[in-house]
């Protein structure tokens, strides 16, 4: 018997229900966040010099690049990785330059989770061949992107200063234009329409002090005994609230995204574009809206170059959680920072989806992928060298060769 729930059976109670356990699990995920940060900023203040030789490496942009694709790939989720780097730049550990290549890289280990979807079909010759056409356009999408993003940002700092100036507008949007070129904290004080008088940041905070109280004034802990084990249980509420939100929503939702998938894509792709942007939104999970895909291009009711805008949209509308994860730290000194990161993921997927989605002729992943993944599926052992290579082999030899 099958364990599928019906999204179109669900009571309307239980739709009720589900949509509150979402707004319950999102705000798990801001204080998880958050706590990360908290445990961060101990340790850091216990040991600096230590923490800071640590994080020293991530000056290397090719090392920050190898981080993200290697955490990415070890969480298999792209938004677990951006929100721990958004809370590592709020705690003023890295700054915002040092983080653009990690954000990078983890846009690129994002297919892992397609790519394993894929393997499923490994036994079915031309079911592999077809269904591996998903990952492979990612690879390549996010590969060429990235060559574009990272030669912008070394010559010319502009993921980083495009994303403070977003961060700011922001701000100015929030209620303090007079005061958004000041810092984040002055911003905050300074006007009572701004994020501070927003309730989120002092309801996000009462866990992290609650567990605070518990471990050092209760417990009588140490400050690092209280800093690892605060960052433990943060990791451990990241994960539980995101793979929660992804259940609750692809219970919600699954079954209405794969009717949306084949009643329009086949029609418009810039629609096909704005559904993949929506579904990942509402689902938090750009892996689960291009697994999507991979059955219905391995059983070919779509062609490759079909899914390629759904699959764009999933890459614009997964920086949602990043996004989700600065608001932890909206009021503080450093949330105009925390914000500008999460918006380098935005900025990454909007250049890439502008330069290789409008233009037909400039659509290079789907040119590459349609050509080179029949010759890796005809020797299926490429595939598995090519994901350990590209996911854990360069990664790992880049982080400890170049730190």
């Amino acid at each position: 018997m099958s364990n599928h729930v019906d999204s179109s059976a669900l009571s309307r109670l239980e739709i009720w229900l589900r949509s509150l356990l979402f707004l319950l699990l999102i705000y798990l995920f801001l204080c998880s966040v958050k706590m990360f940060g908290a445990s961060t900023d101990l340790l850091r203040n216990e040991y600096k010099a230590s923490v800071d030789a640590l994080f020293s490496g991530m000056q290397n942009p090719f090392v920050g690049l190898c981080i993200g694709i290697f955490a990415t790939a070890l969480m298999n989720s792209s938004s677990a990785t951006t929100s721990l780097v958004v809370a590592l730049v709020a705690m003023n550990v890295i700054p915002i330059e040092s983080a653009v290549p990690v954000v990078i890289g983890a846009n690129i280990g994002a297919s892992i989770t397609s790519m394993v979807v894929s393997l499923g079909n490994i036994t079915d010759k031309k079911a592999f061949i077809r269904g591996y056409g998903v990952p492979f356009i990612q690879d390549w999408y996010s590969i060429i992107t990235a060559t574009v993003c990272l030669s912008l940002e070394f010559s010319f700092h502009f993921m980083s200063r495009a994303a403070m100036w977003l961060a700011g507008l922001l701000v100015q949007l929030g209620g303090s234009a007079s005061e958004a070129a000041e810092t984040a904290g002055e911003a905050a004080a300074g006007s009572s329409g701004s994020w501070l008088c927003n309730p989120l940041p002092v309801l996000v905070e009462l866990p992290v002090k609650l567990v605070h109280f518990l471990f050092i004034d209760l417990l009588q802990f140490s400050k690092t005994a209280c800093a690892i084990l605060m960052g433990i249980l943060g990791l451990f509420i990241l994960f539980f609230a995101l793979i929660n939100m992804t259940k609750n929503m692809k219970i919600l939702m699954a079954d209405k995204v794969e009717a949306w998938i084949n009643a329009v894509l086949s029609k418009n792709g810039f629609l096909g574009l704005f559904i993949g942007w929506i579904v990942t939104m509402i689902i938090q999970s750009s892996g689960i809206t291009t697994s999507l895909c991979v059955p219905l291009v391995s059983s070919n009711i779509l062609k490759i170059r079909t899914a390629y805008p759904l699959i764009l949209g999933a890459k614009l509308g997964t920086p949602i959680t990043g996004i989700l994860a600065a608001m932890a730290f909206l009021g503080t000194p450093a949330g105009l920072s925390a914000m500008a990161i999460a918006l380098v993921h935005f900025l990454f997927n909007a250049i890439g989806v502008g330069l290789l989605y409008p233009i037909p002729a400039l659509r290079f992943p789907v040119f590459l992928t349609e050509r080179l993944s029949p010759i890796l599926g005809q020797h299926r052992i490429y595939v598995i060298m090519w994901g350990v290579c590209v996911f854990i082999l360069i990664p790992v030899i880049g982080i400890f060769v170049f730190r």
